[in-house]
């Protein structure tokens, strides 16, 4: 892990274990945006198994979605 997710991970007090996870959580599409070379290099890191460069998008509509849900299951 990179040293600031280390300090997020101390700050909170908690041990992620799955920091892939945790990586797509903290990265913002226009993030992506500012620090992709070429959607070539993106593909060829894709392919090989390497950091895609997947933001956090997926992860804040199931979010959304969860919230959403709990909210029409107590109403």
């Amino acid at each position: 892990m990179t040293n600031s997710l280390d300090a997020l991970a101390e700050r909170i007090g908690y041990k992620f274990t799955d920091e892939s996870l945790l990586i797509t959580a903290t990265r913002h599409s226009s993030w992506i945006a500012e620090n992709s070379v070429a959607e070539n290099s993106i593909a060829e890191k894709s392919n090989a198994g390497n950091d895609g460069f997947e933001s956090n998008e997926r992860l804040e509509f199931l979010g959304d979605a969860v919230l959403g849900w709990v909210v029409a299951d107590i109403m």
